[in-house]
């Protein structure tokens, strides 16, 4: 073959759960929406970032609750909620963002059972939540209640999302691109923010 009709290709496997990656409702949810079920009115959504680093101050064993977030979300709009526990600066140094012990358990922060029941019941236009570790349950969690109170509502999970780079808490829209895998429980994803140039 002659440069000219030179080509490249690679093939590669993957894990639907690994990297950054949405968690369709199914994934802990028997009666919901696969990946390759999800519309795009729901992928394509308002962004806002709950940043609660301050709060969780590089303790692996914080467990967001209610009590923590003294104010009610702007949530009126259909949207995706990421949390922000400041994580990501981590997430190059296995060891120090899953938090793993010398008996291989996990300890990194994440979201209490509460703010989930909340979130579902006083929120209904929120479509997704995310987070900036690797799971919204905690890592120190055996039964994965997030899981299942975000997935039987019919929310979609992202986690492991890169929030390195300064995003305004309001004022983007998110465009969360899954692979669309038409049985998948979860699937590795583009995670998006459109913001303007000049936000107040």
């Amino acid at each position: 073959m002659t440069e000219a009709m030179r080509y490249a290709a690679n093939e590669f496997a993957a894990g639907e759960h690994g990297g950054t990656h949405i968690d369709a409702p199914y994934h802990f949810y028997r009666e919901g929406l696969h990946v390759g079920e999800l519309p795009l009115d729901k992928l394509i959504v308002p962004l806002i970032i709950v940043d609660v680093s301050g709060l969780v101050n590089d303790d692996p064993n914080f467990v967001l609750q209610k009590h923590h977030l003294d104010y009610m979300l702007n949530a009126g709009n259909r949207c995706v909620l990421i949390f922000k526990f400041g994580w990501s600066k981590y997430f190059h140094d296995k060891k120090k963002y899953l938090g793993v012990t010398e008996s291989d358990e996990l300890n990194f922060p994440g979201l209490g059972e509460e703010i989930a029941t909340w979130i579902t019941t006083a929120y209904k236009n929120v479509v997704g939540v995310g987070v900036d570790v690797a799971s919204v349950d905690p890592g120190s969690s055996k039964d994965f209640p997030v899981h299942k109170v975000l997935s039987s509502s019919g929310l979609y999970n992202i986690e492991n999302v890169n929030l390195s780079m300064d995003v305004p808490s309001y004022g983007c829209t998110a465009l969360v691109l899954p692979m669309k895998i038409r049985q998948g429980t979860g699937a590795p994803l583009r995670f998006v923010a459109i913001c303007p140039k000049k936000l107040n």
